[in-house]
C-alpha cells in the first residue's frame, strides 16, 4: 500500500508550511502519494488564508478527491516533530528525496548505454544532459535573504560578544582571530605558489581539529 503520513515534516507544515517551502521542500520529496496529497492540502488552504487547521486539511483532501481519513490526518497531527528541529527534517528530506532520483537515474543511465540504436556520441550526449540536470536539482535551494541576514547577524553578535573562537580551532592563532575558526558551511581554500607549503599548513590544521576530537578526512 502506497501510505505513509508519519513524517516529521507534514507535521511542521501544519503550523509552519511556508518555513517548510523556505528549506526548498516540495510535494515531489515525499516519497509516498498521501504525504504529496497531505503537503500538497496544506500548501492550498495556507495559499488562500495563511494558516490552516484540521478541518480546513481534511476538506481540502476531500475536494481534492483523496483516500486520506480524517483519522489518518488526525495521525499525522500527533506526529512528534520539534519546531527547533525542522531545518534537520527538511534536510534529511529532500536528501532521500536526491538518493531516489540518482537511483532512477542510474537504472535509465543503464538503459541508454545498452541502447544499440544509439551512437556513441548520442549516448555521452544524453548521459551528459541528463547528468547537468541532476546536479541542478540536487544543488541546495538558495536560503532566502531574510533568513540569510538574520543567521549572519546572530553569527556577527556571538563572535563579537564571545571574543573567542567559535568553530574549530586551526592551530593558527592570527589565522583563528580573522576566521573565528574553522565554521560549519565554509570553504576555505589554501592557494599559493608550489613548494610553499600549503600540505603541511593543511596537515596542522588537520591535527589540531583532531586534537578537538573532530573527524578529519584527507
Amino acid at each position: 500500500m502506497n501510505k505513509s503520513l508519519s513524517h516529521p515534516v507534514l507535521k511542521l507544515a501544519m503550523s509552519n508550511y511556508f518555513d517548510v517551502v523556505d528549506r526548498g521542500v516540495t510535494k515531489a520529496d515525499f516519497e509516498f502519494n498521501q504525504d504529496q496529497e497531505l503537503f500538497t492540502a496544506i500548501g492550498n488552504i495556507y495559499d488562500r488564508r495563511g494558516d490552516c487547521d484540521l478541518d480546513s486539511i481534511f476538506d481540502e483532501l476531500v475536494r481534492m478527491g483523496s483516500s486520506i481519513t480524517w483519522e489518518e490526518v488526525l495521525s499525522a497531527a500527533s506526529r512528534e516533530a520539534k519546531p527547533e528541529m525542522l531545518k534537520d527534517h527538511c534536510k534529511a528530506l529532500r536528501r532521500e528525496s536526491q538518493k531516489r532520483k540518482l537511483a532512477a537515474l542510474t537504472f535509465d543511465l543503464q538503459n541508454v548505454a545498452t541502447n544499440n540504436s544509439m551512437t556513441i556520441e548520442q549516448v555521452s550526449e544524453a548521459t551528459d544532459a541528463a547528468l547537468t540536470a541532476f546536479s541542478a536539482d540536487a544543488v541546495e535551494q538558495v536560503q532566502s535573504m531574510t533568513a540569510f541576514m538574520g543567521e549572519a547577524a546572530k553569527a556577527i553578535v556571538a563572535r563579537t560578544e564571545q571574543k573567542g573562537i567559535q568553530g574549530i580551532p586551526t592551530g593558527f592563532s592570527k589565522l583563528d582571530e580573522m576566521l573565528g575558526g574553522l565554521n560549519k558551511g565554509n570553504l576555505i581554500i589554501l592557494a599559493a605558489r608550489p613548494a610553499m607549503g600549503k600540505t603541511a599548513i593543511a596537515l596542522n590544521i588537520a591535527v589540531n581539529a583532531q586534537k578537538e576530537g573532530k573527524n578529519v578526512m584527507l
